[in-house]
């Protein structure tokens, strides 16, 4: 099966469907599926310590020195009971009682991280942060993750992107892993800081360093796209790799995906499918639009048309716009499918409303075809146009839906401009035969068709066009 449609002249007009065409320096977005960096939750860090001491809790942190912190507490409480008796202040009454409550409440609590985990787990936040802040003054790094956790995600306090950098910050510098990459991630996206890729970088490298899974995957992604970083897609595969190894999910998407593209290492369609499908198996919906490309085209697998399909509309299902975008082509083409033009055009009005070109100018092109909802058309090409405005297909579809309406001296104008770019196309050269045809002048046509005919050898249709004019 040819992944794109054609026309009845046999000839591709369109595009490669998203993420099918090759990263470099100047295109990387074509495969950039994943904007967002992996950060770590506490759960997370949780279960990844429970590995470590094999189920037990990790030991207490900050309990040694809780009693020398409960006597200074003490004190500075007698002092302000002293200024109560002497200035009768209501305002040192409230001081006097927060003291003493944050004093009884490390007296009862040898680890008061462990009391803010169970607190926490329980979801009581708001309680929780009170103990890890307790922990914190005493140089927790885990406590001082966990409130950066807290005042990232917004858990029992208002969501502060700037205090959880700070949080993160301070626990980093006390070899906290997990909070160098949730730093590095902040400083991607600039949020509570300026952003700076190459602060990032540096964070997330970090903690990879420290075999960190979360910051391996950030890390090969930073040198996948030469974010923060020049741009070396072996050493993307590196860290990719070990992250892929311990079940990070979209490491394992890329690494399919460096196998499928040969990057980073030798192209490998039998173990890119391997790899993608244990992506997909872990729920990653680009993992599954691949494995059901390869699937319609036989590579690394057997061609088995049923399962692509199938594979592609459980991508498409999860919202995954390049999916929805063929399989829509596939229904209106009857590629691989039985042609069906409701199930074709839901596809496609989906991805179109995700704001994707190739979507928006598929079903356009496919209404001025078919002579139907020209008006919608034109605002669907159009919105294509702002994207890639100078895309010859897209030129086309413009040029071809203004034909249709009838406004042959416009549609010659884009057509003429969509020739320019796309040359080999014998279906735009057909296109501007047969406006120029319109407007009266039938030896530019004949010319065009001719020149068309080349392009596609023993073509029927255009033999009889020739005749006809000759």
């Amino acid at each position: 099966m040819m992944i794109g449609a054609t026309t009845t002249l046999g000839g591709k007009r369109k595009p490669k469907p998203p993420c099918l065409v090759e990263v470099n320096n100047n295109d990387s977005d074509e495969i950039d599926l994943d904007e967002e960096n992996i950060i770590i939750t506490p759960e997370e860090l949780d279960a990844y310590c429970r590995g470590l001491n094999q189920g037990d809790p990790p030991p207490p942190k900050s309990g040694g020195n809780n009693i020398v912190v409960l006597i200074i507490i003490l004190l500075i409480g007698l002092i302000k009971l002293w200024n109560v008796g002497k200035k009768k202040n209501i305002n040192c009454i409230g001081k006097l009682f927060s003291t003493i409550t944050l004093a009884l409440l490390l007296f009862g609590c040898s680890n008061p991280t462990r009391k803010a985990a169970e607190l926490y787990k329980q979801g009581k936040y708001a309680e929780a942060i009170k103990y890890y802040e307790i922990a914190a003054k005493n140089n927790d790094s885990d406590a001082l993750f966990e409130l950066g956790w807290m005042y990232h995600e917004g858990k029992g306090t208002a969501q502060n992107y700037k205090k959880a950098a700070e949080f993160y910050e301070r626990a980093v510098k006390l070899g906290n892993i997990a909070a160098a990459n949730n730093l590095g991630n902040l400083f991607r996206q600039g949020l509570g800081v300026k952003e700076n890729n190459q602060k990032a970088f540096k964070y997330f490298k970090q903690a990879a360093d420290e075999n960190n899974s979360a910051a391996q995957y950030n890390t090969g992604y930073a040198y996948f796209f030469g974010k923060g970083t020049k741009q070396d897609y072996f050493k993307a595969f590196k860290y990719f790799k070990q992250a892929a190894d311990e079940n990070n999910s979209r490491a394992q998407y890329y690494i399919g995906n460096a196998y499928f593209f040969g990057k980073g290492t030798k192209q490998d369609y039998f173990k890119a499918f391997k790899w993608f499908q244990k992506a997909a198996d872990n729920h990653i919906p680009k993992a599954k639009y691949f494995l059901g490309i390869m699937y319609l085209e036989g590579k690394g697998t057997g061609k088995k048309e049923n399962l692509g399909e199938e594979l592609l509309t459980k991508s498409a299902k999860q919202g995954f716009v390049g999916a929805q975008w063929l399989l829509g082509d596939m229904y209106l083409e009857g590629n691989g499918v039985i042609r069906d033009k409701k199930i074709g055009e839901k596809w496609l009005s989906k991805a179109a409303r995700q704001g994707l070109p190739e979507a928006q100018n598929s079903l356009a092109y496919y209404w001025a075809e078919n002579n139907e909802k020209l008006k919608d058309a034109e605002v669907l090409i159009k919105k294509a146009l702002k994207q890639k405005p100078d895309d010859g297909c897209y030129i086309d579809t413009w040029g071809w839906i203004l034909y249709k309406q009838g406004k042959y001296q416009d549609a010659v104008g884009q057509l003429e401009k969509a020739f320019k770019s796309e040359k080999d196309s014998p279906i735009i050269c057909d296109h501007l035969a047969g406006t120029y045809l319109k407007l009266g002048n039938a030896e530019k046509a004949k010319e065009l068709w001719t020149m068309a005919l080349k392009l596609i050898k023993n073509n029927d249709e255009l033999r009889k066009k020739i005749e006809k004019k000759g």
